[in-house]
């Protein structure tokens, strides 16, 4: 109720049809409950006309599944990003449209199979802006110099997971990463080879990627070429 009013609001019988259509995701009651312990105002946020939005959730479903996307990439999207039930039907065909474009641009003429790949490794894509995501894909391939399949693999795969980062996120930590290897006696060929075997290295922010590359090259667990070839040693 503190996170949430609208828990104490709403009618006995709105709120019963709308667990009713989670349900339709969902396959047990208590994954509903888990995702309202973590995330209550996505069940409960709405306008004052509670029976819209449960329609507008209804009509959500209904045009994820008219474009290709399977009761696993629902229950994916509710269970992690439950608030892209609540954006317009609207504002989820546009990001859907957009990455079906994508596809296509790419040459890739799956375009469903395409977003399925997307929303499976990046649940949070939905809730971000088409201008967001389109900013960092245009940041990979010009960065990375990717041609069109190379652009494919990555975003189909570990590169899905940065579209959703703030452009300005993306780009200061980049940045820092190319700097402290260049320091280090890295050329831009490797930081480049580095970072697209190990994209989630964009997510560590300045301070935890410059201490964790000095740990270990100071306590002598690993050179940076070591480091280079085998980036995942950054997950220890």
């Amino acid at each position: 109720i503190k996170r949430s009013r609208g828990a104490i609001t709403r009618t006995p019988e709105s709120l019963s049809e709308r667990w009713d259509l989670w349900r339709k995701i969902m396959t047990s009651d208590l994954e509903i409950i888990n995702i309202l312990e973590r995330s209550p105002e996505s069940f409960f946020r709405s306008s004052n006309n509670l029976n819209f939005n449960n329609l507008n959730l209804e009509n959500n479903i209904k045009f994820f599944y008219s474009v290709g996307l399977t009761h696993k990439c629902l229950s994916r999207l509710l269970t992690n990003a439950p608030r892209t039930f609540s954006n317009s039907l609207d504002l989820n065909k546009q990001m859907i449209e957009f990455l079906q474009e994508v596809s296509l641009s790419l040459g890739y003429n799956k375009p469903r199979d395409f977003v399925r790949k997307i929303i499976l490794k990046n649940p949070f894509i939905l809730i971000q802006s088409t201008k967001r995501v389109k900013t960092n894909i245009e940041f990979l391939q010009s960065t990375f110099s990717l041609n069109n399949e190379k652009l494919l693999v990555l975003l189909c795969g570990p590169g899905a997971k940065i579209l959703d980062l703030s452009n300005d996120y993306v780009n200061r930590n980049y940045t820092n990463i190319k700097e402290k290897l260049l320091f280090l006696g890295c050329t831009e060929e490797e930081i480049h080879k580095f970072i697209l075997r190990y994209p989630d290295v964009i997510f560590l922010g300045e301070k935890k990627f410059n201490d964790k590359l000095d740990c270990l090259i100071e306590e002598k667990l690993s050179s940076i070429s070591q480091i280079i070839e085998n980036p995942r040693i950054l997950d220890s």
